[in-house]
């Protein structure tokens, strides 16, 4: 072995320091070999270029990452900016380092900005690669921090402003979802200086003015609390700090105030040796200071699903000011700012991914998986990336993490896709509520379900979270496909009772999905279904096959009942047409096929071709169907409302929809069946005295 560079002597020192054992004559080998190849390469700050891996290296040490994973970052750059090949890397320091300098290899092209499918594509494989092996993440974050630091040696104006922004809304909340306190923190620091240049500077001076008009603050309540613990048998490692310029920038977006308006400009830690002081310390904080209401959490008992734990209070300190404390052990409070890998290297363990623990991977590799547009599926994997900031319980106990604002059915989906496409209600804390409700942290969450239940359309009106909302397309999207398909064949059928017994249909179809450019035919009924086959276009393929007593066979119509009303097949707007009065179908290119009333297609000048159609076996002649128009409060509850009038009624309601809405009110119409008149006068009269009505009307 040759002399040793100070720069190394630097790295072995701090992974001696939670690897005491580690096998520094592989970290020498890698330390020469990443050396060598790039000795006549630069950055773009004119630096030599190995000064990189060296700094994305101690910055793994400081996150506390394994041996294999630190030697992969002083390789990492070796296979895509020289002539080094992966099998090379293998055969010369083993397959599990090899394997993560590939895997930090083929996800260092990612960008957030595009909306290409290429970049949809290379979006999937980043989280691909990821979920194999959480380390080859641990090792970009390290090196997009690294990058971060030195971002003022590109430049191009544009170009660090793009990978600033990729830095905020992507690494910096993979981060936080690691559980990297430190390294999120400053990463979203160091993208908020690039993208918001002047309000960082305003805030960083206003944090410097605060400092010196109240010099010494921190450390005098520091004081104030070690003397508070005095005489007591516990021994707190007591700090505090300032937030961040970023932190303070989102507590002033999200509240919508100014900084002389914020009360908690620093913060307060204290590190205990076990859980039990660490609630003691809690009470008599509580004991000698005023405790805020609704500011006090328990992730001690209640950790984060990234493992973070801690007690968080917020109590009206010392100088009547208030003041953020942080309750934790000193293992904790390793996690906390090291996430996962500090616990392995305190209980001296190797890497290991523990199942359950990063649930939000497979969440959103799920959504990638759907047959959405790509661009749907890139904006509902963002959101799902968005870290949860809201905690419910299941009925077993188990925690499940949402953003603020998630309802039950956004909670159904989290707990498994299955749960969601068949909720039907929910109990919050024993209380049945709609699904619509917008849950709180720390409720107990039980979903209601039912085998006959599918996901509606009307939920993503109010659904906050990306899997919940890709989970309902792909379902609708596969529902759509089945309900075109099936109109497209009950078509085609209509038509074989005319065919010539002795033609084939095999060979029909065969001609018929040669003349519209159909591969199967399933892909035929689909675009007949669709209406993109015109249906005379249709008729005049078909009529040199039929007999030629056609006219004499009469064709079955097709049963309204034996299809979804809103996919397939719709109600006319022009007309509204009434269960039980007589009605004709017109096949529209996109929509698919259209009820119409009689008298609506007789008054058309040009008369479409025509579909016979019955409304089927559900239909029920005793009833006396007719519209409500209404008029209804946008707010929380007024559907409910609504429909609980008319349930009581026992009136059956068969279709809704909703003819315009704006933040104030929404227009509705809805297809109502009563069996007596005095059911309909009772439900007009409770509705116009309903506080939610405007306005409702009746239309036979």
């Amino acid at each position: 072995m040759g002399s040793v560079a100070p720069r190394q002597i630097q790295l072995v020192a701090a992974i001696r320091q939670y690897l005491p054992d580690f096998d520094s004559a592989l970290l020498d080998r890698a330390w020469r070999f990443a050396e060598s190849v790039h000795a006549t390469q630069k950055r773009a700050s004119g630096e030599t270029y190995f000064s990189h891996p060296f700094a994305v290296a101690l910055i793994a040490t400081e996150q506390r990452l394994d041996l294999a994973s630190i030697i992969a970052t002083l390789l990492h750059d070796t296979a895509e900016d020289t002539s080094t090949t992966i099998p090379t890397i293998s055969s010369l320091f083993g397959t599990e380092i090899a394997q993560l300098v590939e895997g930090v290899t083929k996800i260092d092209k990612i960008s957030s900005l595009s909306r290409t499918k290429r970049e949809l594509k290379n979006l999937h494989n980043f989280f691909s690669f990821i979920a194999k092996d959480l380390r080859i993440l641990l090792i970009k974050l390290c090196d997009r921090l690294h990058n971060m630091r030195t971002l003022h040696g590109i430049q191009d104006a544009r170009k660090r402003r793009e990978i600033a922004v990729e830095t905020l809304d992507i690494f910096a909340v993979l981060a936080g979802r690691m559980g990297l306190q430190s390294l999120q923190s400053e990463l979203e620091d160091l993208a908020f200086a690039e993208i918001y240049p002047r309000e960082h500077q305003y805030i960083t001076q206003r944090i410097e003015a605060f400092c010196e008009r109240d010099s010494g603050i921190m450390e005098k309540i520091t004081q104030t609390f070690t003397d508070l613990f005095h005489g007591t048998n516990m021994t707190p490692s007591i700090s505090g700090r300032k937030k961040t310029p970023y932190s303070i920038w989102r507590k002033l977006q999200k509240k919508h105030i100014r900084f002389e308006e914020l009360t908690d400009i620093v913060a307060f830690r204290i590190v205990l040796p076990d859980e039990e002081s660490c609630y003691r310390a809690l009470g008599l904080l509580h004991t000698h200071f005023r405790a805020m209401p609704a500011r006090f959490k328990d992730y001690i008992s209640t950790p984060k699903p990234n493992g973070y734990r801690s007690l968080h209070t917020t109590i009206l300190g010392p100088f009547r000011k208030p003041l953020e404390v942080q309750i934790r052990t000193e293992v904790m409070d390793q996690i906390a700012e090291h996430g996962r890998c500090a616990h392995w290297a305190y209980k001296r363990k190797a890497f290991q991914q523990e199942e359950g623990q990063y649930q939000w991977l497979k969440d959103i590799l799920e959504i990638f998986g759907t047959n959405t547009s790509p661009q749907e599926r890139l904006n509902n994997a963002r959101r799902e990336i968005i870290t949860g900031e809201m905690f419910c319980f299941t009925p077993q106990g188990d925690i499940v993490s949402l953003p603020e604002g998630a309802t039950a059915v956004d909670f159904a989906y989290a707990v498994h896709t299955n749960i969601g496409n068949s909720c039907i209600g929910v109990r919050v804390d024993g209380r049945v509520m709609p699904l619509w409700t917008v849950l709180q942290s720390g409720e107990n969450v039980e979903i209601l379900t039912d085998s006959g239940q599918q996901p509606s359309a009307l939920w993503e009106q109010f659904i906050v979270t990306g899997k919940a909302r890709s989970c309902i397309r792909k379902f609708i999207l596969t529902r759509e496909k089945a309900e075109f398909a099936l109109l497209g064949h009950s078509l085609l059928q209509q038509q074989l009772a005319l065919l010539d017994p002795d033609i084939s249909q095999r060979d029909l179809f065969q001609k018929l999905m040669k003349a519209f450019g159909c591969t199967t035919l399933r892909d035929l009924q689909l675009a007949i279904g669709r209406g993109l086959v015109p249906y005379p276009s249709l008729l005049r393929k078909i009529l040199p096959f039929t007999a030629k007593a056609r006219s004499s066979v009469p064709v079955s119509p097709l049963r309204l009942s034996d299809f979804t009303i809103g996919i397939a097949v719709h109600y006319a707007e022009c007309c509204h047409p009434i269960e039980n009065n007589p009605v004709v179908g017109e096949l529209v290119p996109g929509q698919g096929l259209v009820i119409h009333t009689h008298p609506c297609i007789q008054e058309r000048r040009v008369p479409p071709a025509l579909i016979a159609v019955v409304w089927g076996k559900n239909a029920s002649p005793a009833d006396t169907c007719l519209h409500l128009r209404l008029i209804i409060l946008n707010r929380l509850g007024s559907f409910a409302t609504v429909f609980d009038i008319l349930r009581d009624l026992k009136i059956r309601v068969t279709h809704v929809k909703i003819d315009y809405r704006d933040l104030k009110l929404i227009h509705v119409i809805a297809e109502i069946h009563t069996e007596e008149e005095t059911q309909l006068a009772q439900a007009l009269a409770s509705l116009r005295a309903c506080p939610c009505v405007q306005k409702v009307e009746e239309k036979r």
